[in-house]
């Protein structure tokens, strides 16, 4: 009877573990999300731009790169941007270096006056970055 109820309060931990592990995983980003919307970005070159890039208005850090894949053969940046962020419909956004050793930042212009804002989902055509490659190639 008592290897019965050892049992018993084994499964019941195991259980207790499982579903807390579960919680964690299915809440523990929630809160970060919420603060945020996307935006996509459409470029035809990103130069080696990482997941995790800051993302500048103004030289202010307002977001990060959530995302970056290929589709249509152009390349499709999603930017996480904080939700209290306003960026305006004729906005240009840019990859830009930052300092001398080549770490990159997505760069957004918003016009000054005018347009409506975007919401969580738009899509913007990004401003390609120039490549020191292309460079060499057209000189």
């Amino acid at each position: 009877m008592d290897k019965m109820k050892e049992i018993l309060v084994g499964v019941l931990v195991i259980i207790a573990i499982i579903m807390c592990i579960m919680f964690i995983f299915t809440f523990g980003g929630f809160e970060k999300n919420r603060n945020y919307y996307q935006v996509k970005a459409i470029f035809g070159d990103v130069n080696n731009l990482e997941v995790g890039t800051p993302v500048i208005l103004n030289g202010v850090k307002v977001g990060d790169v959530k995302d970056i894949y290929i589709e249509n053969d152009k390349v499709t940046v999603i930017l996480n941007i904080k939700k209290e962020i306003k960026i305006r419909k004729g906005a240009r956004i840019a990859i830009m270096l930052k300092g001398l050793i080549g770490d990159l930042t997505v760069g957004i212009y918003n016009p000054k006056s005018g347009e409506a804002y975007i919401k969580d989902g738009d899509v913007i055509l990004g401003i390609d970055p120039v490549s020191v490659n292309n460079l060499i190639e057209k000189g």
